[in-house]
């Protein structure tokens, strides 16, 4: 394999597009800082479990050795669980994820709390289809 100057100008390239220090990746990598350094320096060449371990960050591995991006979006290990997890989620799930996910990022409007006899809850924007969800929230104890 030939680790040439364009090859390390592109490892580079991918530790400052995901914004990590040398230190935060050389900690994903499971090196020291000082060998990460070897490595943009090319003074080292990076082996097969420290590209699996930048793969697995999010870090797109195929550019770093070729040159060429994909056209899919790169996603880490936990991005891949978190999606697998929406997918199989009940639609009520994913309706508050993306509550929640959408929270600090999106500025809401009309967010109401609404308190019915025990049942208590917010109603946000969400997006059409969900937005005649019935959630009950009866635990099925009665009360002495």
């Amino acid at each position: 394999m030939n680790f040439s100057s364009q090859t390390i100008k592109r490892l580079v390239e991918e530790r400052k597009r995901l914004k990590l220090t040398q230190a935060d990746i050389a900690l994903i990598c499971n090196v020291s800082r000082e060998m990460w350094g070897k490595y943009e320096r090319g003074i080292a060449i990076p082996g097969g479990e420290i590209l699996a371990a930048l793969a697995s960050a999010g870090i797109n591995v195929q550019f770093i050795l070729t040159g060429e991006r994909q056209s899919e979006i790169f996603l880490s290990k936990e991005e891949k669980e978190l999606i697998e997890l929406y997918r199989v989620a009940p639609l009520a799930i994913k309706a508050a994820t993306l509550g929640a996910l959408t929270a600090g990022t999106a500025q809401q409007t009309g967010v109401k709390q609404i308190i019915h006899g025990n049942n208590h809850g917010l109603v946000v924007d969400a997006p059409s289809e969900f937005h005649n969800l019935t959630f009950n929230n009866n635990s099925g104890r009665k009360r002495k």
